[in-house]
């Protein structure tokens, strides 16, 4: 998909410039420049110690007595538009750290801190942490969303390799087992593996529960949006996700994964649109957004033909769909002779 698909995007803090100036600001970071040297000190030592500076997995570096084995940055801020900015997940080398990692509970730390941010004892937590590849210690997941911050920003801002990308998605889908049972963690690493599974084509979709989403998935959100905006009819297994993955839960979920609700839903929607289900896009329709975790860039999705309209808002389809669910319904639910 993602050779058809282009992802622009915007940074909100700096709206005013122009997308491509914009662009062309984060290009001359030129932050791939370190990721084919050799692990060790040179990360640590610029003419320029506020340039980022990132460490691909597998590129072993120390920093105040601990190993971190990559998927970080290191720096105090990136350039914008030739002006430095910082950024939550940039760890600043000249910061003192403590001896002593004892605050695994993250006592003290703050939804918005950034690594700056943290006191010198939980700095030292927070590297040893990711010494252990982030396993093997048990932390707070205040943690997680820091590392995230920079796992985010190279997968998706950044001029990441496909090699990125992947160690990247890996470690996400790790920080969400560990930390998945915090609500905002979940959340926010979800969001991000349902737009980095665009990425992997041949893989399945990474789809969150919907009883943790506001909105319908991206991946599907994509996928039908460029159909309506093409003025393609919408085939039935589409509709079906449409109404399985529906935020309001119009239907039991255990009910719409039954093989026979499937089944007898494409049957019954072949009969009823047998060129798919057309839907009439309405104007000014927005695109499809994501906005990352720092709340300062977000991207919209488009392709050759333009953006992609989000289909979030729509409702019409889908009530013309709900008397086939509700036909499904009452015919799984009548006795049988």
């Amino acid at each position: 998909m993602l050779d058809r698909l282009l992802i622009g995007w915007a940074v909100r803090r700096h709206a005013r410039k122009s997308e491509e100036g914009l662009r062309d600001a984060l290009r001359r970071n030129d932050y791939d420049q370190f990721s084919d040297r050799k692990p060790g000190n040179h990360f640590l030592h610029s003419a320029d110690p506020r340039r980022p500076r990132w460490v691909p997995y597998g590129s072993p570096i120390e920093v105040h007595g601990r190993d971190v084995n990559g998927l970080v940055y290191l720096g105090r801020g990136s350039l914008m538009d030739r002006q430095w900015q910082s950024d939550p997940s940039f760890i600043d080398t000249d910061l003192p750290v403590d001896a002593r990692a004892d605050n695994r509970e993250g006592s003290g730390i703050k939804a918005w801190d950034g690594y700056a941010d943290l006191h010198p004892r939980s700095r030292a937590t927070y590297l040893e942490w990711l010494g252990c590849g982030c396993d093997g210690v048990s932390v707070a997941s205040a943690y997680a969303l820091l590392h995230f911050h920079g796992l985010e920003r190279r997968f998706l801002f950044d001029d990441s390799s496909e090699e990125d990308r992947f160690h990247i998605r890996l470690r996400v889908k790790h920080l969400l087992e560990l930390h998945g049972a915090d609500r905002k963690t979940r959340l926010v690493l979800g969001n991000f593996l349902e737009v980095a599974s665009l990425y992997f084509p041949d893989e399945p979709p990474f789809i969150q529960d919907p009883a943790d989403r506001r909105l319908l998935p991206i991946p599907l959100r994509v996928e039908i949006g460029r159909l309506i905006r093409d003025h393609l009819p919408v085939p039935g297994h589409l509709m079906y996700s449409w109404i399985l993955h529906h935020p309001d839960q119009l239907v039991d979920g255990s009910l719409l994964e039954d093989p026979r609700f499937v089944s007898r839903f494409e049957q019954l929607f072949r009969e009823r649109f047998p060129e798919g289900l057309p839907v009439d896009l309405p104007p000014q329709q927005p695109p499809v957004r994501y906005m990352a975790f720092s709340g300062d860039i977000k991207l919209e999705f488009r392709d050759e033909e333009g953006v992609v309209p989000d289909i979030s808002g729509l409702s019409l389809p889908v009530r013309k769909v709900l008397p086939l669910v509700r036909e499904v319904v009452d015919h799984l639910d009548a006795p049988r002779d």
